[in-house]
């Protein structure tokens, strides 16, 4: 059996914004204050969903909650500010070395609290947040511990977990068989095509987040025309900078790499040929 990695968060709240910003909540009735890290919900009236509703899960690592929220969008831009009412949580343990990685713990919490309770404001983070924030050999379980509000008591990845990798095996073994190095950043994991940088094989996170795309063949729009990318494939998409070709119609299949790698080969010999 796989180990499972615990994760504690002692909520309170809720404080109001001016609370937050100028650390003045009862510093004898709350332990958690505005200098500490951790996580932080928001909740507020949503014109679908109702009044006093979670919006949103947020974190903060390298700053405190009082600099994290100061003009933070979530807030700042909504249309009944005096009605917000934000919860913040850290992370606590009875292992003395916490701090050590008491910036993992929040990370990985925010990704499955996320995921599991889509907020609404935090649509843009929906199923892309896990990779970078979750790649993990083993399962770990949040515990919501005093005012943690809607969210539940107890999340489990072995419960809750419906996102795979799959995706990521596939570039990572793609990477080694065209001897591409990986690249991750926030937006983007995969490679750029070591024997032409025109074209990359990955995950697209605003993508995969807005067409439901897990893996894509990625062609910059300056090295190729609309029209001959149609000749050869009838269905992609497209942003300001690239076309996008889904890698495959299903990562399951047993030769899902062989015909990536078909794809990779028609897309190199339409740039071939421009030349």
């Amino acid at each position: 059996m796989s180990e499972n990695e615990i994760i504690n968060i002692w909520w309170e709240g809720s404080f109001t914004y001016d609370e937050i910003l100028n650390n003045s909540m009862d510093h004898k009735k709350y332990q958690n204050q505005s200098t500490h890290i951790g996580l932080y919900q928001v909740y507020g009236n949503h014109i679908l969903y109702g009044t006093d509703v979670l919006l949103y899960i947020g974190i903060t690592t390298d700053q405190d909650f009082k600099t994290r929220l100061k003009n933070r969008w979530i807030i700042g831009d909504s249309n009944d500010i005096n009605n917000i009412k934000i919860y913040i949580g850290t992370i606590f343990s009875n292992d003395e070395n916490i701090k050590a990685n008491e910036k993992d713990k929040i990370l990985k919490a925010e990704a499955l609290l996320i995921n599991v309770l889509k907020p609404a404001f935090n649509s843009s983070y929906i199923n892309s947040v896990h990779h970078n924030k979750i790649k993990s050999d083993k399962n770990f379980t949040v515990y919501n511990f005093n005012s943690y509000r809607s969210l539940p008591p107890e999340l489990s990845t072995a419960r809750w977990w419906n996102a795979t990798d799959l995706n990521y095996e596939i570039i990572d073994s793609l990477a080694k068989k065209l001897k591409s190095d990986i690249v991750e950043d926030d937006e983007f994991y995969g490679f750029d095509l070591a024997t032409n940088d025109n074209i990359f094989v990955g995950v697209d996170y605003n993508y995969w987040d807005k067409e439901k795309v897990p893996l894509v063949i990625g062609i910059y729009k300056e090295a190729i025309s609309k029209s001959n990318l149609q000749k050869i494939f009838d269905s992609f998409g497209e942003d300001d900078k690239y076309f996008y070709l889904a890698a495959s119609s299903d990562l399951k299949i047993e030769d899902v790499e062989n015909e990536i790698l078909t794809k990779i080969n028609q897309v190199q010999s339409i740039l071939e040929t421009k030349k």
